[in-house]
């Protein structure tokens, strides 16, 4: 995943936000939506929020 792509539109969350919420101690898409605020507006990008940040965190487990 490109760091810039864009997963939330309506808080302006990145690939690479979400990596920076994780190298900050998230673990889980509740933590990584109290640290970057997405999927908290119109939702739209919850499935894809939620999948990209599973994808993610198995990524920095492996």
């Amino acid at each position: 995943m490109n760091d810039d792509t864009i997963i939330c539109t309506c808080m302006n969350v990145s690939v690479g936000d979400i990596k920076k919420a994780i190298a900050a101690g998230a673990t889980d898409f509740k933590s990584v939506q109290d640290m970057t605020g997405i999927s908290t507006v119109c939702g739209l990008c919850h499935d894809e929020a939620e999948e990209a940040i599973r994808k993610l965190l198995a990524e920095r487990n492996l």
